[in-house]
């Protein structure tokens, strides 16, 4: 997959759960959710759902939301 090729991906990043291995999170950060939208509804990413969840035991749990400021104190 050339992810530079989808329009307003800013980056990815997936955790590896310490206590189970076998749990991997995946975070997709768009610039937009109008772009996050567009990238769901399209045939390219269904297609590359469909490659990623042949790799699964189980269907994933989705969960959506915004990228907000992190400040360390």
């Amino acid at each position: 997959v050339a992810w530079d090729s989808i329009p307003g991906l800013l980056a990815g990043y997936s955790l590896l759960a310490e206590k189970d291995p076998g749990q991997v999170f995946l975070v997709a950060i768009f610039d937009s959710p109008e772009t996050y939208r567009t990238n769901s509804e399209s045939p390219g990413q269904h297609q590359r759902y469909l490659e990623w969840r042949s790799l699964l035991t189980r269907d994933p749990d989705w969960y959506n939301g915004y990228v907000t400021p992190y400040l360390r104190f």
